[in-house]
């Protein structure tokens, strides 16, 4: 049965960090969403988060959606995909596949996470734990936020 709420702070202990902070944990099957109401992420930025996966539920062997500007419409997005083992996952960048080494998250590991997009070049690179995984082209825009159109984590 999935959990009624969507989650709230709990302490926990981040290795490298004075121990027992509070963090933000969503329950299974449940995400956050940023309306991106006036478009402060558009075409040029950089959004970090610390993530750590305790479960990846019924999406074990499936995808598990990290990061989408589409506000769900689009298919495009940032992944964690099957590896072959039920508590691990590579990193998928869609349309363009796994990118890095694979598998790489393991469950209740944290990892830092770094997106960002130049309106420049128009390039998305993806940094985990401060190692460049990848470097797309995103003519298409596919990484682009919206003014009004949400960015949604874990949705």
């Amino acid at each position: 049965m999935p959990a009624l709420t969507g989650g709230g702070f709990v302490t926990d202990d981040i290795p490298g960090c004075n121990p027992n902070k509070r963090v933000w944990q969503n329950n299974l099957n449940w995400g956050l969403s940023y309306p991106n109401p006036t478009g402060v992420i558009g075409n040029n930025y950089t959004i970090q988060m610390y993530v750590k996966n305790l479960n990846w539920g019924a999406a074990a062997s499936g995808r598990v959606r990290l990061i989408d500007f589409s506000g769900g419409t689009s298919d495009d997005g940032i992944y964690y995909s099957p590896s072959g083992s039920p508590i691990q996952k590579c990193l998928n960048v869609a349309p363009n596949g796994n990118v890095g080494p694979c598998p790489y998250f393991s469950l209740n590991r944290y990892h830092l996470i770094t997106i960002t997009r130049s309106s420049f070049t128009q390039m998305v690179d993806v940094y985990v734990d401060n190692f460049r995984f990848v470097s797309i082209s995103d003519f298409a825009n596919a990484y682009v936020g919206v003014a009004g159109r949400p960015i949604t984590l874990y949705q």
